[in-house]
């Protein structure tokens, strides 16, 4: 029989072992543990665990406030070219909000890279696709794999990036099309491949001469972060 004697500054385990016949008159033997310390770190950890996830969630709410104030200002600019310069910057704030919204609801600190994956490409054919095109798109990932918090918010910077540039131009002057990222686990990392048959890049095109700033911001991310 086991069980906790629990008091304002102490708690012990209590186990009660039952003894076979003897010459004592003892049948039963009664073992404490002192384990209070224990107890107070478990109760550290998981108000630890809760402030963190809380502090997840406020960034997250935060982030959402500050796309919903960008997406206002997008609609008042009569600018086509503000306009879409506030699209890709409330995308940007969004993929970081997704991040945080994952860690206000795990325990682990760590993000499903599928599942965000997913969520960054079902976002960004909604927010920038004409809505004649039929894009078809799937994520592959032959097995789970999942990312601690600080990478999985570069690498969800660098997937949007990647897949705003295919979703803008890879399809230019077609109806039709296919998407296609990858994850996987090559024993050192996790490598992120985007396929498309769209137009391709422009001959002799070169990301450090003609390059925008998705092109800066996902080498920065690349180079730097991961």
């Amino acid at each position: 029989i086991e069980g906790e004697l629990v008091t304002a500054q102490l708690t012990v385990a209590v186990r009660t072992i039952p003894v076979t016949a003897s010459d004592y008159m003892v049948d039963h033997v009664m073992v404490l543990h002192d384990i209070t310390e224990l107890k107070q770190k478990d109760r550290e950890r998981v108000i630890k665990d809760t402030l963190v996830k809380e502090v997840h969630h406020r960034v997250k709410n935060n982030l959402q406030t500050v796309a919903g104030l960008l997406r206002l200002q997008q609609r008042r600019s009569r600018m086509p070219e503000v306009k879409a310069i506030l699209n890709e910057s409330i995308a940007r704030i969004a993929s970081i909000a997704l991040v945080h919204e994952y860690l206000s609801q795990d325990d682990l600190g760590v993000v499903d890279s599928k599942e965000l994956a997913e969520n960054l490409l079902s976002n960004t054919l909604q927010s920038m696709l004409d809505p004649e095109k039929r894009i078809a798109a799937e994520v592959i990932c032959p097995k789970p794999l999942t990312l601690p918090s600080a990478q999985a918010t570069s690498a969800a910077l660098v997937i949007n990036e990647l897949l705003q540039n295919t979703v803008k131009h890879a399809f230019s002057g077609r109806q039709e099309g296919k998407v296609s990222l990858r994850l996987d686990d090559n024993g050192e990392g996790v490598v992120l491949s985007i396929h498309d048959n769209g137009i391709g890049l422009p001959e002799g095109f070169s990301p450090k001469t003609d390059g925008n700033l998705g092109w800066q911001i996902i080498n920065t991310l690349v180079s730097e972060d991961l």
